[in-house]
């Protein structure tokens, strides 16, 4: 149900923009990386771009997953179960 409300209030948010104020919205989806991110907090690989596009957006730090391994789970978040 939160989904839903969510949703439909970004729906309604991103109509009631002109062009030039509707946000744009990247979503990079990459499987077993876990962690290996610098801008999540890891010393030995360093990824200055996705540290640069974190800066500058929204940085999810809880993730949730439907399922256990990566072919169900890419399935589901793609279908939005």
């Amino acid at each position: 149900m939160i989904r839903k409300i969510s949703l439909f209030l970004f729906v309604i948010l991103a109509t009631g923009m002109s062009a030039s104020e509707r946000p744009n919205i990247l979503w990079i989806y990459l499987e077993d990386v876990s962690g290996w991110f610098s801008c999540y907090g890891d010393k030995v690989i360093k990824t200055p771009h996705i540290d640069s596009l974190a800066e500058g957006g929204i940085r999810f730090n809880r993730f949730y997953t439907s399922a256990g391994v990566c072919s169900a789970m890419r399935s589901g978040t793609i279908l939005g179960i």
